[in-house]
């Protein structure tokens, strides 16, 4: 019976995680200690209307204006500083 297991090739856990978080619809991004996204979905890509390429190593600063981008900054700070997750609700 063992014969009949189809083989899946196994997935680094970073690969597999990102296929996971693509399949979210939701965007989803982190970001590091510099504010620069460091990772995101297919569907931040989407949200923002960039190409992954586009996004990789910048900051809000280069799509938002100052007074947006500095209250995002702000909110990063504080996950920052408290470790938890911002949850952006509709």
């Amino acid at each position: 019976m063992e014969n009949d297991k189809k083989t899946v090739p196994a997935l680094k856990t970073p690969e597999l995680l990102s296929r996971m978080l693509d399949c979210v619809g939701s965007p989803v991004f982190a970001k590091d200690g510099e504010h620069r996204w460091i990772y995101f979905n297919k569907a931040f890509c989407a949200f923002m209307g960039r190409t992954a390429e586009e996004l990789l190593g910048r900051d809000d600063r280069a799509f938002f204006p100052k007074d947006q981008a500095d209250v995002f900054w702000e909110r990063d700070n504080e996950v920052f500083r408290t470790r938890a997750e911002d949850v952006n609700k509709k």
